[in-house]
């Protein structure tokens, strides 16, 4: 099973990667070599199979393709975090001796301290 795990998650990682894209664009160039190879000589053939003047189909679907990913995955020019955190408070307060107030904190509601002591020594794996 881990085998097939990892290779899917290879997969995946290449199709968030964008790696897709690139494995068409080489079969596109080796499909637009054959055929022009038939017709045309070597270093013709490599020539505008390369030069991006004579795109087939899967060309450019591949560009259609790349330019929606590209404009879909633009960040935001500015990101803003915001973290709240809420703390229970008592009503209790006191002030130190420099007059700065002091605030005594409840636990939030849902938490307990553990009131077991952690087995000695501990436990070891079979």
């Amino acid at each position: 099973m881990r085998p097939l795990a990892r290779t899917v998650n290879l997969v995946l990682l290449g199709l968030m990667l964008g790696m897709h894209w690139g494995v068409l664009q080489s079969v596109a160039w080796v499909s637009m070599l054959a055929d022009r190879l038939q017709t045309e000589s070597v270093s013709t053939a490599l020539r505008t199979t390369f030069d991006g003047k004579h795109p087939c189909r899967i060309c450019l679907l591949v560009r259609e393709g790349r330019n929606a990913d590209q404009s879909e995955a633009r960040l935001p020019s500015k990101v803003t975090l915001v973290s709240e955190f809420w703390v229970a408070t008592t009503e209790e307060a006191g002030w130190l001796g420099d007059g700065r107030p002091v605030a005594h904190f409840a636990p939030a509601r849902g938490l307990s301290a553990r009131s077991e002591p952690p087995a000695l020594p501990p436990p070891r794996p079979a």
